[in-house]
């Protein structure tokens, strides 16, 4: 492949869909990066809902909170947010302590969607 770009991917995914994928409601994990999400966009539905989920790796999320913020002590919240179960545990337990440290952490989040 010569790199990253949405090019790449759109021919990884759709050979990966084709040829793997066999079946509706698999879950396509990956990072944040414009060229997995433009690939995703222009693949006529392959990759979304009811067919596949895309969806965020947590940790890729981790790894740039920190790299943004240089907040080690911050870490376990903001993995604990991504791997909240219910709607009371997200807002209650985790996303509110991380607010009440600074509204920065907070907003950076919100520009993720929790789907």
């Amino acid at each position: 492949m010569e790199g990253e770009t949405s090019d790449a991917w759109h021919f990884f995914l759709s050979n990966l869909h084709q040829h793997v994928v066999t079946r509706d409601g698999v879950g396509l994990i990956s990072d944040r990066h414009e060229s997995i999400n433009a690939a995703v966009e222009r693949s006529n539905g392959a990759w979304s809902p009811p067919r596949a989920f895309h969806m965020f790796c947590i940790r890729h999320i981790e790894s740039n909170f920190l790299r943004k913020f240089n907040a080690p002590y911050l870490q376990k919240l903001v993995v604990n947010i991504g791997y909240s179960r219910t709607v009371r545990e997200y807002e209650v337990h985790y996303y509110q302590r991380l607010r009440e440290r600074g509204e920065a952490y907070t907003n950076w989040l919100n520009r993720i969607p929790r789907e």
